[in-house]
């Protein structure tokens, strides 16, 4: 995780009677340090995101000495500065330009009476970026143990109870980039900015981000949302998101059972879960386990990465039995045995057209395995699957 400025000035305004002064679309950024400076040429030393304490002991007679340091300040990337006004600076030297001035780089200002001590509020700040710091390697751990399926430790599984992943819904955001220091800082502040649970860290060289499922809205949305804000933020870089869990599906249905009064809604809802896994690009993987017959198996995964099928499954626009009774209609009406003619020609159809034989022939089905290998051939396909990346057209939402 990270702490974030907005977060750290409404759980202390109150202790240390901070008041934000200007600047409030920067209370997004995230605070690295706590650095009290009273002089320009000390900020030579500030790596950026520090939140900044000042006096003003050595501002003099200088009318322009706060103007000057706050645009330094700016120029060095900190995320704030705190005013501890009373002694040396006073709310009235906070000129209107210097209000526009820290609304214009969206740099939160805050004052801070004389009287509170600036070692209580300095010592609670370090104390909160030393435990985030702990807190933040042992979701690390946590979250990589997880993702490479081994056991998490008990302090590891309090980490993530208390840091609000404590309902067991998780979506694992990996973006196909690398994984600068840079990046990473905007893609916190990106996921802050989408009212998500989340961690960002990076695995396999990859910045991963984990998003707990919201409770209410679209994770969809969600990654949408930080992929278009990563994109206007880096328009040189080439990022590729995938989101969500690979989704296995087993398929054996032979057609749509519906009653006379739902035949008119099963068209569109049909359409919906066809564009359902046509939209998805987490891996796909389906097994035919039965029946694929008609429009119906086009419905179950028929944009699956991998299509397998058991030695029994029937692949088809029909049945064996209804195809037979279509196609030879008139040679059983004058046949004297019609059902051991409709069993003759339904069998000779299901191998020719409709066996998992004939589709793996066609290349409608990847290979025939045998059902106890199921298991085993599925998490292949998803280990395979892995690094799967697709590269789609921008829009704002499809057609469905």
């Amino acid at each position: 995780m990270a702490i974030f400025l907005r977060d750290l000035y409404y759980d202390t305004k109150r202790k240390y009677n901070l008041n934000l002064i200007s600047g409030g679309k920067g209370m997004e950024n995230i605070v690295s340090w706590v650095y009290i400076s009273e002089d320009i040429s000390t900020s030579t030393f500030l790596n950026g995101g520090e939140l900044i304490i000042t006096t003003g002991v050595t501002s003099g007679e200088r009318e322009d000495w706060l103007r000057a340091f706050i645009k330094e300040l700016i120029k060095r990337g900190t995320c704030g500065l705190i005013l501890n006004t009373g002694r040396y600076i006073f709310e009235e030297d906070i000129t209107d330009e210097i209000v526009r001035l820290c609304h214009r780089y969206s740099f939160p200002l805050f004052t801070m009476p004389w009287d509170t001590r600036i070692f209580d509020i300095t010592h609670d700040y370090y104390n909160r970026i030393f435990e985030d710091s702990r807190d933040d390697g042992n979701m690390t751990a946590a979250f990589q143990n997880i993702l490479m399926g081994n056991s998490l430790t008990d302090e590891q599984a309090d980490t993530l109870r208390g840091s609000g992943f404590n309902n067991g819904c998780y979506n694992v955001l990996s973006i196909d980039t690398e994984a600068t220091d840079e990046f990473m800082y905007i893609l916190q502040k990106v996921c802050n900015n989408a009212d998500l649970v989340f961690h960002a860290f990076v695995y396999d060289g990859n910045p991963t981000v984990i998003l707990r499922c919201p409770s209410s809205g679209s994770i969809a949305d969600k990654c949408s949302d930080i992929a278009e804000a990563l994109a206007a933020r880096f328009p040189d870089y080439n990022i590729h998101m995938g989101s969500g869990s690979p989704v296995l599906s087993l398929t054996d249905v032979a057609g749509y059972a519906a009653s006379k009064c739902e035949e008119k809604k099963i068209a569109k809802a049909a359409a919906k879960l066809i564009y359902a896994f046509h939209d998805m690009t987490a891996p796909k993987v389906n097994v035919i386990v039965g029946a694929a017959n008609g429009t119906a198996s086009l419905a179950m995964n028929n944009s699956a990465d991998m299509t397998y099928a058991w030695p029994q499954a029937t692949i088809g626009m029909m049945d064996p039995v209804s195809a037979a009774k279509i196609m030879y209609a008139d040679e059983i009406a004058k046949a004297d045995d019609k059902n051991a003619l409709i069993s003759e020609k339904a069998a000779a159809y299901a191998k020719l057209q409709a066996s998992a034989e004939s589709a793996a022939k066609r290349g409608y089905v990847d290979s025939i395995i045998a059902p106890e290998t199921t298991r085993q051939i599925a998490a292949a396909a998803f280990e395979m699957l892995f690094t799967k990346r697709e590269d789609r057209p921008a829009k704002k939402h499809g057609t469905v």
